[in-house]
């Protein structure tokens, strides 16, 4: 039995590295967002707008910002925390993987509202409380420790966690409808647009379909938490926007 759960966790393990090294491979080619976003049909914009609409306080931290995408839907925010009510904000931009943090530097190199960080999620060089607004736009399943990164969120933030990602759909028939996208039309849309990186993004697939259902998600945030839960749904619950209220 121990071997068993031995080779499991040496197999998820391997699992992770080739999709840090897709990851990393991805952000060189600095495609990252705009190959996502054609997968999606260009919906995650929407969805992104959604987020930037609830944020709450002065400081944010987008954690595994990527290539920092979601600091443009909310760079209005901060300026008019700025402009009108001149409480100089903060947005900070986190990500475990060293060619992201660098294209976010060369990206934003001297704006003023901008910090960047490179830590994981697992472990956030933050003091309790620190951040008003916490982020996770499409990164939570890329994690390795759910548990230990959840603990985390809710020690670090304020105010607010908004959690905007996919994930294991609780219906079946909707769970069997997303794995064929996955694995027949996914690498279809890449081959015509991208198919340099067809390699990376079937290294990526697993990671939307590994996870449990949001709903599990959301009981983990309850039992942590005394504070209000609030989950939003899009396509039976294959896109969604987890907001916790601290």
């Amino acid at each position: 039995m121990e071997k068993d759960q031995g080779n499991a966790s040496s197999s998820y393990l391997a699992l992770r590295d080739k999709v840090i090294e897709a990851l990393s491979k991805i952000a060189r080619e600095g495609m990252y967002e705009k190959a996502s976003s054609r997968i999606v049909f260009g919906l995650d914009k929407i969805f992104r707008r959604i987020l930037a609409e609830n944020l709450v306080g002065r400081t944010m931290l987008d954690m595994g910002c990527g290539s920092g995408v979601m600091y443009k839907y909310c760079y209005g925010y901060l300026r008019l925390l700025d402009d009108k009510y001149r409480l100089n904000p903060l947005y900070i931009l986190l990500d475990p993987l060293l060619d992201f943090i660098e294209l976010t530097h060369r990206i934003y190199k001297g704006d003023p509202y901008t910090d960047i960080v490179q830590a994981y999620a697992e472990y956030l060089p933050f003091r309790e409380k620190s951040i008003d607004t916490i982020i996770s736009a499409f990164m939570l399943r890329d994690i390795i420790d759910l548990a230990r990164t959840i603990v985390n969120m809710l020690y670090v933030a304020k105010k607010r966690i908004m959690i905007l990602d996919f994930y294991k759909p609780p219906s079946k028939l909707v769970y069997l409808a997303e794995l064929l996208y996955i694995y027949l039309i996914v690498p279809v849309i890449i081959l015509l647009t991208y198919p340099r990186l067809i390699r990376e993004y079937l290294y990526l697939a697993p990671t939307v379909i590994t996870q449990n259902s949001i709903h599990e998600v959301a009981d983990i945030f309850k039992r942590f938490s005394n504070g209000k839960t609030d989950l939003r749904c899009w396509f039976r619950c294959t896109i969604f926007l987890l907001k916790i209220q601290r």
